[in-house]
């Protein structure tokens, strides 16, 4: 349209340039679309009476009006009022409103609540003063497993309020984390810092200040949120493993560890745990197993090994599929067998049960069973309710006549010396209560001929 045309300099004088102007296909009327979508028109040659609609109709009717001038339509728009700010008060109210929206959410979805019914306290005993324990909350336990999180917990402006010699170990773990420097070395020796540090200065028993102490979450998390856990390839790691599992146990974070060992099981190639000659895959997963039930046989409050014994048991019913079951149950078989006869004196008898179905579990592959052939005589003779010294007079036997002929000991032995004279004097023990002093004896000068100490203590010899 023509610069000059005197229409388009009228509606640009009281209209504004804010829109398009355009003309109808028979050149008898101007229209004056502006951004607001307000649409201005008027006909050619009536420069002074112009129509006003706006574009949310299509009918010119529903707005028509006489145009003079803009300020007008001010009144027709309602005028925006902002909300007032909250006051304190009000704010809180809103905050309790949406935090109890967002629990009674999570309750319903995570089973605490159903949709009808509230849970119910429970009547308190006038007897007992002091209030039963509450069951925790999903709610709770999901924003502590957050909050508990080193990469959160650590505080950065805290000032170290200990001497560097009596710092918690895992303290220094979470600031670690927190500045990215952590690794499987030094998180391992955080935890046997903080294990040295519960023996030195804990006044409660170890199973109780290491669960207090929340160090295996804490790792815990950390292998998740480092993507250690992910790849899988701290399982092959058994120095860290050492030290953290026990932590786990007694933190109730054992379900974890089973979901390791069958990761072993079902996915070892991708876990970057190939199967070679020096580590096969079968072997990670028998160390793993084997810490666990060394934890359940060390580091529980009652020493007892019923615990321990379940664990063995379940590996089995577990991977039984598995054609290398027994080289996976090896390892732990005889960790639990040593705990069984080494440290008895320290222990409650076992479960009769337990104890049958754990020697049923004995390895059967030949190979196997001559590397054991020192575990069964001894554990005949701790059985809990039916010893029996016949198995080990028999092992006994057996050495006497290798050492007349000179033929040198299985090289088992020289790594069980401790295993072989303390089975001797257990044997001797027990024949002297059967009243079958004379194979007692025998067995005794045995093991005092062929098994020296430098100190002199027959309870610990060496084979010479």
């Amino acid at each position: 349209m023509a610069s000059d045309d005197p229409k388009l300099s009228y509606f640009r004088k009281n209209v504004g340039t804010d829109g398009l102007a355009r003309r109808s296909r028979m050149g008898r009327s101007l229209t004056f679309e502006r951004r607001d979508h307000t649409i201005i028109s008027g006909v050619m040659g009536q420069p002074t009476k112009l129509s006003i609609r706006t574009g949310l109709s299509n009918n010119p009717q529903d707005a028509d009006m006489t145009f003079r001038d803009t300020r007008p339509l001010q009144g027709i728009l309602p005028r925006i009022h902002h909300p007032l700010p909250l006051t304190e008060t009000q704010s809180q109210r809103l905050l309790n409103a949406l935090k109890t929206t967002f629990r009674s959410k999570l309750d319903k979805e995570y089973g605490w609540e159903s949709e009808t019914t509230t849970p119910t306290a429970p009547p308190i005993s006038n007897s007992d003063p002091s209030p039963p324990p509450r069951p925790q909350r999903p709610t709770d336990r999901h924003l502590n497993a957050i909050l508990s999180n080193p990469l959160f917990a650590y505080d950065h402006a805290k000032p170290a309020a200990v001497p560097p010699t009596r710092r918690d170990p895992m303290d220094v773990f979470d600031q670690a984390v927190a500045k990215g420097m952590m690794t499987r070395k030094a998180a391992t020796g955080c935890l046997a810092a903080k294990r040295r540090q519960i023996l030195m200065f804990s006044d409660v028993c170890l199973q109780t200040a290491m669960a207090d102490s929340g160090a295996g979450r804490r790792v815990v998390q950390w292998l998740r949120t480092s993507g250690e856990e992910r790849s899988g390839q701290f399982l092959g790691d058994k120095a860290l493993l050492e030290q953290l599992i026990p932590y786990m146990v007694v933190e109730g974070l054992e379900e974890i560890v089973w979901g390791w060992a069958d990761r072993l099981a079902r996915e070892s190639d991708q876990l970057g745990l190939k199967e070679s000659p020096k580590e096969p895959a079968h072997k990670v997963q028998g160390d793993l197993l084997s810490i666990l039930v060394g934890a359940k046989a060390t580091i529980m409050k009652d020493r007892s090994l019923n615990g321990a014994y379940q664990d063995l048991l379940r590996a089995h019913d577990t991977w039984r599929w598995k054609q290398n079951v027994w080289y996976i149950l090896f390892s732990p078989w005889r960790a639990l067998s040593w705990h069984s006869t080494m440290d008895a004196w320290d222990r409650p008898p076992p479960s009769e049960v337990l104890f049958d179905k754990y020697l049923a579990l004995e390895p059967q592959t030949p190979r196997l069973r001559t590397a054991l052939r020192i575990d069964r005589p001894h554990l005949d003779l701790h059985h809990p309710t039916r010893p029996s010294p016949e198995r080990a007079l028999g092992f006994f036997r057996d050495f006497s006549l290798a050492l007349k002929q000179q033929i040198p000991p299985p090289k088992s032995y020289g790594g069980f010396a401790d295993r072989v004279s303390t089975m001797g004097l257990d044997t001797a023990k027990y024949l002297s209560q059967l009243g079958q002093d004379k194979d007692a004896e025998w067995v005794l000068n045995l093991v005092q001929s062929h098994f020296q100490s430098d100190s002199g203590d027959s309870s610990r010899l060496q084979i010479g």
